[in-house]
């Protein structure tokens, strides 16, 4: 099984969300492309260096995103 990159896994949501057919444009308001692409970058970076992501780092990046999102509307 081939193994594809956090930047290849990247460009493929980032097409789905972007298909005018799809439902992208509805389920995704704001989309933070430039930081995605940095933090999969990041990513395939510390993995090439053999460094372990752990199963869930995808999670707590994007929960931790979220948590920023959320608390700069509060401020606003």
């Amino acid at each position: 099984m081939k193994s594809t990159s956090a930047r290849e896994r990247l460009e493929v949501a980032l097409g789905r969300i972007d298909d005018p057919k799809g439902e992208g444009a509805r389920a995704c308001l704001t989309v933070y492309r430039e930081q995605a692409k940095a933090a999969a970058e990041a990513a395939d970076a510390r993995a090439k260096a053999g460094i372990s992501l752990g199963p869930l780092w995808m999670v707590r990046s994007s929960a931790s995103r979220i948590c920023s999102m959320l608390r700069a509307r509060r401020r606003a």
